[in-house]
């Protein structure tokens, strides 16, 4: 791993709201000398995150100003964005300056736009759409599961949600209705084609959760489908679930419970199913944290040598092992 660290900060856009707050700890529970940028609309809650992190400051951002209110000279290493930038002026801006760019807030229906500023901007630096689940974990280890598989006639993601935990403004279950009515139907990839769930048959999924219960889950259009849909498979679907997680269940502390299935046949000729369990020991926004922060240290050139230039999907610049390595740090159980 390499280890040389920038001179120059990571900005946090949104890194004072509920999901930056827990990238920001994430990076600096793993590298302690990073130097961040804690960017937020209200200056004073920026800066008590960034006190209580050490090594950081606090910049005020206007989301309504194309330049973000920041300094024209301002050095940067990379740009992190966790909200919903609704002008998108965060991505233009760090296109601009020739910034490594990274954002987690966004639906499925939306990636065009983001990259078509991509496309119509400087192609200088790269930029990672990681409005994937939780930051693009559990495509990433989809994919690298399958490796170990010949032929692949289907990959299901499920996602067990909890109703009782705590989530920010652009949290889930709130922007349920707004996705219900920009993209009514999910997407779903069958037969080697995309398709919309229209019906109750295609919408709804019978699925075991971690702890043993069968329930049914609802089709989910996270972009993680797009992902999915262009792997060499025939079927995709992800879903999505709200209900009691398994560590609230077993008198816990609420966990996040992801289950990736893939059917197909293996490289010695066997055909199965492999099911994996990703027992996170924390609520969803700690976990969407961690894959951004993971993203964050990509491009940085943390891990490996930085990403050229380029647009990406966060399973494109992950490296899994790095992933697994980080999920163990943070005490989550694979299966």
């Amino acid at each position: 791993m390499n280890t040389t660290i920038t001179q120059h900060p990571v900005l946090l856009i949104g890194g004072s709201g509920m999901v930056g707050k827990n990238a920001a700890e994430h990076l600096r529970r793993f590298h302690p000398e990073l130097p961040i940028l804690i960017g937020g609309r209200n200056l004073e809650k920026a800066q008590t995150v960034a006190n209580q992190l050490g090594n950081a400051q606090a910049v005020q951002i206007d989301l309504e100003r194309p330049n973000l209110g920041l300094p024209e000279d301002i050095q940067l290493s990379a740009v992190g964005t966790f909200f919903r930038d609704g002008e998108f002026y965060s991505q233009r801006w760090a296109q601009n300056k020739r910034i490594p760019f990274l954002f987690i807030s966004g639906y499925e229906h939306e990636i065009g736009k983001h990259t078509s500023i991509y496309l119509h901007g400087p192609l200088a630096a790269p930029v990672v759409i990681a409005t994937h689940w939780m930051g693009g974990i559990p495509i990433t280890l989809a994919k690298h599961y399958a490796r170990q598989f010949r032929s692949i006639e289907a990959i299901n993601i499920s996602v067990i949600f909890d109703p009782e935990e705590e989530i920010g403004p652009d949290g889930t279950l709130q922007n349920e209705g707004e996705i219900e009515e920009t993209s009514p139907y999910p997407l779903f990839f069958q037969d080697g084609k995309w398709k919309r769930a229209k019906d109750e048959m295609d919408i709804g999924r019978t699925i075991k959760t971690v702890d043993g219960s069968i329930q049914e889950a609802t089709a989910f259009s996270s972009p993680d489908i797009l992902s999915l849909g262009a792997m060499d498979i025939k079927s995709a679907r992800f879903d999505f679930l709200a209900h009691e997680s398994s560590g609230r269940k077993s008198g816990g502390q609420i966990t996040h419970d992801i289950i990736i299935e893939i059917t197909g046949e293996l490289k010695d000729g066997t055909l199965t199913t492999v099911r994996r369990e990703i027992v996170y020991p924390d609520n969803q926004s700690s976990m969407t944290g961690l894959g951004a922060a993971i993203g964050i240290e990509h491009l940085l050139g943390l891990v490996d040598t930085a990403p050229r230039p380029g647009l990406y999907f966060p399973e494109n610049v992950i490296d899994p092992l790095h992933l697994e390595q980080r999920l163990k740090q943070t005490g989550t159980h694979i299966s």
